[in-house]
Order: C-alpha cells, then structure tokens, then sequence
C-alpha cells in the first residue's frame, strides 16, 4: 500500500519504498522521459484519483493503461502530500541555504552531506526522481524539456517552503 500525507518515515514500511510507487516511477523513467512536457501538463484527474485509490487500497495498477501526464501528476501528488516535504523543513531549509555558498565544490559537499543526513529510503526516491528528471532533460531534444522547464516544473513538489 501506499501511504498518502504521511512523513516518509511512516509511509515506507520498513524503511523501504512501497512497490507501486517504485514500479511507477521507474516506468516513467524507462519509458516516459520523452514525453513532451512532462510534470507540467496535468493529467486526466479522474484517472488520477482512480489510481490514487488503487494505490491507498494496495491494488495493482497497470501502468500502460494510462498516460504519462496522469502517472507524473500521481507523483506530484505524493510528492505535494508529505508533511515537510520529501527534504524535510531543516533539511529543506539547509538545501536554499547552499545557494549562499560561492564556491561550486563546497556546494557539492553541503548538498551530498545533507543527503546523505536522510533516511536511505528517501535517499533512495531522490535518486529515482531525480535520475528521471536528468533523463528528461537529457531527452529535451524530443520532449522540449530543458533542465530549467525541468526544475520549474518539480520545484514546487520538492521544496514546500518555496
């Protein structure tokens, strides 16, 4: 089952991402990543709510039967739910706060030490998320997806204080 508005601690039984999640994300990576505007066109919202409630339920979803924009937009919505966000307020908070650091080494290694403070599970989802997001902007020639329509698109899912 999937745990909708709960802190990744309580929503990843056993410290681990619950497999419709996981299934649904790397099929998006695998297969979605050239889709046009992605995570930024909404998908069909009874759709969504119908696999929102599969998902809540613990019932298979087939992923194929619905498009990317629905799936993205189930994402977001898990993403949007989680108290904190998926960074958490301090973590959150710590991350703006590299953008003050001038030197792009010393950023690098603010930004991996604050990762690496997170439960591995979460560590584990902004690796998929944020491997898929870097597949996207790598396919931008088919999917007009720069990395700045990209981050644009997903920055409000991630970072709940901006």
């Amino acid at each position: 089952r999937v745990k909708f508005g709960l802190p990744l601690s309580e929503a990843f039984k056993d410290n681990v991402i619950p497999v419709q999640l996981l299934d649904m994300l790397i099929y998006i990576a695998r297969d979605g990543v050239t889709t046009t505007d992605l995570f930024r066109r909404p998908g069909n919202p009874t759709d969504t709510k119908n696999i929102l409630k599969k998902m809540a339920d613990g019932r298979d979803v087939e992923y194929s039967n619905y498009n990317f924009y629905t799936l993205a937009s189930v994402i977001k919505k898990f993403l949007l739910k989680i108290p904190g966000g998926i960074f958490g307020i301090e973590a959150e908070n710590q991350l703006l706060q590299v953008l003050n650091i001038n030197e792009k080494l010393l950023q690098f290694d603010a930004i991996n030490k604050i990762i690496r403070s997170l439960p591995e599970c979460t560590q584990h989802l902004i690796s998929l998320l944020f491997g898929t997001w870097f597949r996207m902007a790598h396919h931008s020639d088919h999917n007009s997806m720069s990395s700045e329509s990209v981050a644009k698109s997903v920055a409000g899912s991630l970072f709940h204080t901006c």
